[in-house]
């Protein structure tokens, strides 16, 4: 029924002929050599495990570029988190939260953003399933994200890392890319490990502490059991700690302002001209200063100004403790089951300063405590109030 061209028919040919002719220098050669036996044992083909999707592709396209951390370079960087690990790879280029940034709700905790998007473009999963989202979002209550601190180093085999937006696979949630923590599956015996210390200007005290824990083999035994446990403590760092930041005045560097210190404290804004709240002996209330308003912000005037910098945390301190536990039991060559379970406690502490008093003036509103409303509030004082200027 099918018609074989002779062009066809002369490429078999050749091809058949190549073979008889390789054959029978083979069997030329064995009468010198030795023949290959061709039952010898092949090399045996490490685990392949395919983290993704089984959708149908053409077959000129190739795998995603994957970054893969390996166990020993995770031993041998030094870093004592995951996040401290995800910070030192190229793609980490987002605007990623970290344990040092205390302007949000999410002090301590750290996040992962790739390819230049935000933390919550990027996905995180542990053993290929997903991750719960950290309780406090950041970024202005608009970036959910996972924790990075929340999974224990310790227990963490390699980290890939999908360095290719892989929405299509995983939903919106994977624009920038896709991180894939793998923990120890086939760990045996007992690994404990523990480091301190501190800032060379002093401060940021940190130790830290781990024991890792492995029973069984998946191959001899069947059933593999790993349980990690890992301790971490920094203490607080405030910015009156440090030369630099200590006075909140940076007039003396170029564009410097005198940024640690605010002029919304006891005055009063009269057409735009700030008036300080001045007792009947023309000072400031305690813990301010009398002077002028235009260095602060520009205004014309005087304020009554307070330096907020001992109230306010460069780094704030973190206490983390975690505990993984997983285990695998092998039922047949082909099916395994397994059960895992991840505990993070995390506290941050931190400190945002402000006035104990505000800027009065027209149009401003207060919560009135009786009536549980906010009400505009009144920029006149009684003429008995010790701050009537």
């Amino acid at each position: 029924m099918y018609q074989v061209s002779a062009l066809v028919r002369a490429a078999i040919a050749a091809s058949l002929s190549a073979a008889v002719t390789s054959v029978a220098c083979g069997a030329e050669l064995s009468d010198v050599g030795r023949l290959v036996d061709s039952t010898e044992d092949s090399k045996e083909m490490p685990t392949i495990v395919v983290t993704g999707s089984n959708i149908k592709r053409t077959d000129e396209e190739g795998p995603s570029p994957v970054q893969v951390i390996s166990e020993a370079e995770l031993q041998t960087s030094s870093k004592v988190t995951v996040a401290d690990v995800l910070r030192s790879i190229s793609a980490n280029t987002g605007n990623a939260y970290n344990e040092t940034s205390n302007s949000g709700w999410a002090a301590g905790s750290a996040g992962i953003g790739l390819r230049g998007l935000s933390q919550k473009n990027t996905l995180v999963l542990l053993n290929g399933r997903r991750v719960a989202n950290y309780g406090f979002p950041s970024g202005g209550l608009s970036d959910t994200f996972v924790n990075l601190n929340a999974l224990p180093l310790a227990a963490v085999e390699r980290i890939e890392v999908l360095k290719d937006g892989a929405s299509a696979v995983y939903g919106s949630d994977a624009v920038a890319g896709v991180v894939n923590i793998i923990t120890r599956q086939h760990f045996q015996g007992l690994e404990v490990g523990a480091s301190a210390g501190v800032a060379d200007a002093g401060g940021l005290e940190t130790w830290r502490a781990r024991i890792v824990g492995g029973l069984g083999d998946l191959d001899a035994d069947g059933w593999n059991v790993l349980v990690s446990f890992e301790g971490y403590n920094r203490e607080r760092l405030d910015q009156d700690e440090r030369d630099l930041t200590r006075s909140g005045i940076y007039t003396d560097k170029p564009g410097g302002t005198w940024n640690g210190w605010t002029a919304k404290g006891a005055r009063f804004l009269i057409d735009g001209v700030s008036v300080p709240f001045l007792n009947p002996d023309g000072e400031c209330p305690e813990g301010m200063v009398l002077m002028p308003s235009a260095p602060i912000d520009g205004r014309p005037g005087d304020t009554c100004a307070i330096n907020l910098v001992p109230y306010t945390t460069l780094i704030p301190g973190t206490e983390r403790y975690q505990g993984y536990v997983n285990a695998t039991v092998r039922i047949n060559d082909t099916v395994e089951a397994f059960g895992e379970a991840l505990f993070s406690h995390i506290r941050g502490a931190s400190i945002f300063g402000n006035s104990p008093f505000f800027t009065l003036e027209g149009g401003r509103f207060a919560l009135n405590a009786e009536t549980k409303l906010a009400e505009p509030v009144s920029s006149l004082l009684p003429a008995s109030n010790p701050y009537n200027p």
